[in-house]
């Protein structure tokens, strides 16, 4: 197991082993995007995609990198783009916790508009309306049963491999969920 997903797997399984429930693993301010009841997800307006992180000078021992580059491609009813973010320095905690500070960079996907190459944010590709702070309209779920059991995931777990020749890491999310509430 590389070291960054073990990491992340220790971080995970040290809440599990102490109790800790979705409520206390979202508690941090950085995953201020996350919802941990499936009731609220009820009838809300999904965006769906893949991301691909990568993580610039990664330490793995203390979890932080220099900058994450993410690229993502989402796609809402039959509208796709390519959305490209980055985060600096960057914390990586667990996936869910990743993709919030993602969300908050307010991922641009470059478009002509006019024949201008013209930068507009997944509130403008897709017609939403556009918040104060992304993470108020986009969200992620992790939601966890009293029996420990995952029962929504918006992120599918990381597995960072490292990019030959250098002190960086990639990973991909096949999986990837995003909620909106507008």
């Amino acid at each position: 197991m590389r070291p960054g997903k073990l990491s992340l797997a220790v971080v995970a399984m040290v809440g599990v082993l102490l109790g800790l429930g979705a409520e206390a693993l979202a508690a941090g301010g950085a995953e201020s995007c996350l919802v941990t009841s499936q009731s609220l997800l009820a009838g809300r307006a999904t965006i769906r995609g893949a991301a691909v992180v990568e993580l610039i000078n990664y330490l793995p021992g203390n979890n932080t990198a220099d900058r994450a580059d993410a690229t993502l491609t989402l796609t809402y009813q039959t509208r796709t783009a390519v959305f490209r973010a980055h985060i600096a320095p960057a914390s990586i905690l667990s996936p869910e916790q990743v993709m919030c500070d993602i969300i908050n960079a307010n991922p641009k996907a470059t478009v002509l508009v006019n024949n201008i190459e013209t930068e507009l944010s997944i509130f403008q590709v897709f017609g939403f309306p556009t918040p104060a702070v992304p993470s108020d309209s986009l969200k992620l779920c992790l939601v966890i049963n009293k029996n420990q059991n995952v029962t929504c995931q918006s992120v599918e777990p990381p597995d960072f491999h490292r990019i030959p020749n250098t002190a960086s890491d990639f990973t991909g999310a096949t999986i990837l969920t995003i909620y909106v509430f507008n």
